[in-house]
Formats: C-alpha cells, structure tokens, sequence
C-alpha cells in the first residue's frame, strides 16, 4: 500500500467472495490504522452491514448500486482525496469509479482486457509455496494486497454482530428447545448449488428424530417458499423458527452465531455461518471447496460426491444436481450430530 493518504477498496459483488476477501481487507485496515490511515470500502448497498460488522469504526462504507451513474460517484470519491484504490473484482464496471475518480494508485489482479488499462499496477498472484489451501480464493486477495500471514495460514475472517440483532432474535427463539440447529437450504446461485428440497425435509424429520433441538430455518425473502416447503415435513412443528425473509443480514448473523450448528449449501449464508464461528456442514456439488470453501475458526465438515471439481458453474448444470442428491441425508445428519454440545448452551 501507499505511504499515505486514505486507501479505497472496491468490494466484490457477491456475499461469499465478500467473506472471503475479509482476511485480507481486515489484515490491510489493521495496517493501515497503525499508519495513521484509514481504509474505506465502496460496496453494494446489501452488503454495507457485512463490512460494518467487519471494519472498525474509523472505514467508512460507500453504498454503491450497480444501476447508479458514474460520474457522480467518481466525483464524490474524487472529493475524499483516496491515494490509492485496491479493485478486488476482475470487471469492467468496478475499475470505473476509481478510474475516473482519478485516484492516483488503482491497483488490481489481471481482469477484462478492456478494464486492465485503467489500472496503475496489475499484480499476478505468485506461485503458491507451503500454504496450507494454496488454491483458495482468499490467497490470491491477500496477494493483491500484500499481505503475508505469518503463520502461512489463511487468517479466519471477524464480524461483530451487533447486540441489538442478537436481541431480536433471541425474542423470537429464545423459548424454544435446544439444540438450535440452522437450516439454510436456498442459494442464490440456483439449483447448480442447492441440495434436493426433499433431502432437506428428510434431513429436519431426523433432527427431530435424533435431537430435542429446534430447527431455524434462515433465508432471503424469495427463498421463504423454499423454507416453508421445508418445514411443513416437520414432525413437530413447535420445534421450528422459520425465520427466512424476516429478517436483515445483521439479524441472519445474529441468528447463524446463536445457532449450535449449521447446515448449508455452497452459499453466501454458508460463508456467514463460517464467519460467524458456527460449527457446519456444507453440501458441495461440483464447485472447489479447496477454491471457494468456507473460512472460519469453528470445526467445518464438508459433504461432496464428485471427482469433477471446478471453480465455475452455470445457475444449471445436471451434473453438478446429481452429485448434490449423492449427499444422503443420513451422511448430513451423521455430520451434524458429532458438531452438536453434548450440553447445548444456555440462553444467552
């Protein structure tokens, strides 16, 4: 990074690689603050609450839609008076802002051909030596910024959910029976990533089965069908919160970090249960888990069934739909069951 004046960072565009890019960006907001600088984050306007519970209170978060002019943007970063700008995408739309902002160091990895020359330093991920995931998606970012763990290791990425959505959650679960198991079973990448509907359903019978816990079940709002199609195969339905499209995304970590144990997709919700330190099980069909798996401090079990692995899939894929019905139920539950407290935790 430059030797002075505020550093800006474009943030990726989806909630997992944001989660994914928070070692680095933590870990480079950390340095920067011992220099005196601070380091701000121009950020779709959904993800603001993510990088407020991960910066400190000094980064300030820009909101930026994707359908939003230019120019008045590249003004109003232009008027901060940023020294550099770290692009974390690889597209076109994300280097403009900066570009025309005319922030004098716009440093990126190699992306669109016709994104690259707005760009002052386009840095190419070394090889990878003695790391221990030296293909996760989290090294090449923390090359971008230069950063070099000391111990080699990816560092887990922090947030700090705030109490007052730990309140108001606890005022919708806090009378129902322990364990509290998370349920995510939606993904915003479609059915290329989501696990069979009705493995879930049998998936919650069993936690009922097997468990005196309840079920939470967490999602956006158009994935609440998908949720209630889910709980109406629940044996009891007092041991169910469905919770999916009722709350914010503070309120959704909030409700991951309460939870005893989670259960996802290869998702965004996936990502936050890891960064939330949520023990998990996470269903992979033939996405990378070693390119794209979750982060997190908390014991993380993933479930896969393919000797394909790749780090892009269409919204629709067979093959990917196949090897996620491979996953049994009975192989999630003995996952999860292991991850559970044998004395689950009081109420806060």
């Amino acid at each position: 990074m430059g030797a002075d004046g505020p550093i800006l960072v474009v943030s990726p565009n989806w909630l997992g690689d944001v989660l994914m890019a928070l070692p680095a960006v933590q870990a480079a907001a950390a340095a920067a603050r011992a220099a005196g600088r601070r380091l701000d984050v121009l950020t779709r306007p959904a993800f603001v609450p993510v990088w407020r519970m991960a910066l400190p209170g000094d980064s300030e978060t820009i909101p930026s839609a994707k359908t939003d002019p230019v120019l008045p943007l590249a003004r109003q970063l232009r008027a901060r008076g940023y020294a550099e700008a770290i692009v974390i995408p690889h597209s076109f739309r994300t280097a403009r802002a900066p570009f025309l902002a005319r922030i004098p160091r716009r440093i990126g990895l190699p992306g669109h051909l016709f994104r690259d020359w707005m760009l002052t330093d386009i840095r190419r991920p070394p090889p990878a030596v003695g790391r221990d995931r030296p293909t996760h998606q989290a090294w090449e970012i923390l090359d971008l910024f230069r950063i070099v763990p000391p111990d080699g290791k990816i560092p887990a990425p922090r947030l700090a959910v705030p109490e007052a959505a730990r309140a108001a959650i606890l005022s919708r679960i806090a009378d129902a029976p322990r364990p509290w198991i998370a349920l995510v079973p939606g993904a915003a990448r479609g059915p290329a990533k989501q696990w069979p509907t009705d493995h879930w359903q049998t998936l919650l019978q069993s936690i009922h089965r097997e468990t005196p816990g309840t079920a939470l079940l967490l999602g956006t709002p158009g994935e609440s069908p998908l949720c209630a199609e889910v709980a109406s195969a629940a044996p009891d339905p007092s041991r169910i919160r469905d919770l999916s499209g009722k709350t914010t995304l503070e309120e959704m970590a909030a409700a991951l970090s309460l939870a005893d144990a989670a259960c996802c997709n290869d998702s965004g919700g996936m990502h936050l249960a890891a960064a939330v330190g949520t023990p998990l099980v996470a269903f992979f069909g033939i996405t990378d888990p070693d390119t794209t798996g979750p982060l997190g401090s908390a014991p993380i079990r993933i479930l896969q069934h393919s000797s394909r692995r790749t780090r892009d899939i269409p919204r629709k894929s067979p093959e990917a739909e196949a090897a996620l019905r491979a996953i049994t139920p009975q192989e999630a539950l003995s996952a999860l069951l292991p991850l559970l407290p044998s004395n689950p935790k009081e109420t806060p």
